[in-house]
């Protein structure tokens, strides 16, 4: 009982053998003797890092810039994991999906409203405000990619030779099978929303106009289709493929709009696993595929505007317990990246190289 204008000081202590999670979120409400609740959120690091620990396998994440929403996919898809960035709390939403597959990759749409879950050759379109799967589509083979517009159309390929390259409309739910062959092609869709750029390993580079009715092919080159994934970075003027080809367009001459191609030529790392772009500081970020061979593919690159190297971030490393009850630095190799243009931070998903479990973790990195 306190009188108006008075405070009492309520210590709170943590029993951390209880914790089942390595960051868990949580809260403590407190009531009066009128009856009013209060519940503060309490945010808990079960190790002594400044990353958040996700006790499971990460198999693809999304970010929502406007909402500070991260939607995250386990490799085994019993559950989907939200995080806030603004409050700092997780939610986690149970998924009847019952399906494993290394296949796995998440889709927002433009509007934020809908989130597709992919896994192998299912589709699941889960709404957010309702926090239900609201629609489910099966397809012949297993899916490559999923691009969404903000007229709510979702265009997707998969791995078959011949009915490969869908158009569903997220509003009536209506699935349709375009004419054009995108054989193993990875699409992703233009920031003026009116193309599709796709990249195929060992096949063509693709450009599809999406302004009619009726999805068209402006150019398909075979001499840069040697990528599997490619990333349309800024206001659109540059892509970056996987197989680490520099690329200028114009995305507004009527052909072919490819202006200068270039090779990032950065020690020999193979491949480009993913990619993220700072509006603000005109910086590449990139994650280089991990190697046995090559400690640095630890690294985060930073690179500029035209792709010269300028620095490197190396992740927190991650801390293991011993059997002595101290901890021991593993080394964190990072996996995927969002640029969040709100406070200007690099978010980083990355792994523990550990040889006991599967330890992933997310890292708040300044990016100046």
């Amino acid at each position: 009982m306190l009188d108006a204008n008075e405070y009492q000081t309520i210590s709170v202590s943590l029993q951390r053998d209880k914790i089942s999670g390595d960051s868990i979120s949580s809260s403590i409400k407190l009531t009066s003797s009128v009856g009013n609740d209060v519940d503060i959120s309490v945010f808990i690091l079960n190790y002594p890092e400044n990353k958040i620990r996700l006790s499971y396998r990460v198999a693809d994440a999304a970010f929502d810039a406007n909402g500070q929403l991260l939607y995250i996919l386990p490799s085994t898809p019993d559950f989907l994991d939200i995080y806030d960035l603004a409050d700092k709390t997780f939610k986690r939403i149970a998924l009847d999906i019952n399906q494993y597959s290394n296949l796995s990759f998440l889709e927002l749409m433009p509007d934020g409203k809908n989130l597709f879950i992919s896994q192998h050759n299912y589709l699941y379109q889960f709404d957010i405000t309702q926090e239900i799967i609201a629609s489910s589509y099966q397809f012949d083979d297993y899916l490559i990619s999923a691009t969404g517009t903000p007229n709510q159309k979702l265009y997707l390929t998969t791995d078959d030779w011949n009915q490969n390259f869908y158009t569903l409309d997220v509003s009536t739910h209506q699935l349709v099978l375009n004419n054009i062959d995108l054989e193993d092609c990875y699409i992703q869709v233009h920031p003026s929303w009116k193309y599709l750029y796709g990249t195929a390993y060992y096949d063509d580079f693709t450009k599809i106009d999406i302004q009619g009715e009726t999805p068209q092919v402006i150019y398909s080159n075979y001499s840069l289709g040697e990528a599997d994934k490619l990333w349309i970075t800024g206001t659109g003027q540059r892509i970056i493929t996987s197989d680490k080809r520099f690329l200028t367009i114009n995305p507004d001459l009527p052909g072919e709009d490819i202006l200068n191609s270039e090779n990032i030529n950065y020690s020999s790392y193979p491949l480009i696993g993913d990619v993220a772009f700072d509006k603000e500081t005109n910086e590449y970020y990139i994650i280089f595929e991990t190697s046995d061979y090559y400690e640095d593919y630890a690294s985060l690159h930073v690179f500029d505007e035209t792709m010269n190297p300028l620095r490197e971030i190396v992740p927190e490393p991650f801390l293991e317990n011993t059997n002595n009850g101290a901890y021991e630095s593993v080394r964190a190799t990072p996996k995927i990246i969002f640029s969040n243009p709100v406070d200007n931070t690099i978010i980083l998903f990355s792994k523990a190289e550990s040889n006991y479990e599967n330890i992933y973790g997310i890292e708040i990195i300044k990016s100046d």
